[in-house]
């Protein structure tokens, strides 16, 4: 279409050059021909630059409609990417609270039970990540805090059995060292008659 309007251009052109090459020579004849012969490449060009500029708006119609549909396009992937985005959120927020949150709960409350000297409940296992490292440590400080518990209590018990077998003892030597003191008074009295007895014979 471009190369049928240049053609059409350079047709008028070349006979309003013939038609002023005349004209300067005053061959009125000869300009009146090329006038008529005019008229068709005129009608052409004139058609040519109608087709041509309809092209154009038409061209600019279907650039714009491209446009608006590249619009809605990327709009509708917005929109697929917030959703999707949206959707990755809810999914990464209940598998955090599943494998963290919920763990790291049930941690606290153990360590709360613990802190208050409940060490009967077992501590669960959760697998072998960062959670369950730490479910680890804490079922190894509830054994330990466990076994150091019980070695107290045997202490204390001994200590108990000890302190009633020295009591005991201590109760035993003073009985026995109340009963030597009667004996020995009794002896000494008994002695001091007899040497009253000896006085009062002499």
């Amino acid at each position: 279409m471009a190369n049928a309007l240049m053609e059409d251009f350079n047709t008028v052109m070349a006979l309003v050059k013939q038609q002023h090459e005349t004209f300067e020579y005053m061959d009125l004849t000869r300009y009146n021909t090329l006038r008529e012969e005019l008229e068709e490449p005129l009608i052409r060009l004139s058609e040519s630059m109608t087709a041509f500029v309809d092209y154009g708006f038409q061209r600019v119609d279907t650039i714009r409609a491209d446009a608006e549909a590249q619009t809605n396009l990327f709009n509708m992937i917005k929109a697929a990417a917030v959703l999707f985005a949206m959707l990755m959120t809810v999914v990464i927020y209940f598998g955090l609270r599943r494998t963290v949150i919920a763990p790291l709960r049930g941690a606290i409350q153990r360590l709360d039970a613990i802190a208050e000297a409940d060490l009967t409940n077992p501590v669960p296992e959760a697998g072998k990540n960062e959670i369950g490292r730490l479910f680890g440590a804490m079922g190894t400080m509830q054994q330990n805090l466990t076994n150091i518990v019980g070695r107290v209590r045997e202490g204390s018990n001994e200590i108990h059995h000890g302190t009633r077998e020295i009591a005991s003892g201590n109760a035993d030597l003073f009985t026995y060292g109340a009963a030597g003191g009667i004996d020995s008074a009794d002896r000494g009295q008994h002695g001091r008659d007899d040497r009253d007895g000896k006085t009062e014979r002499r």
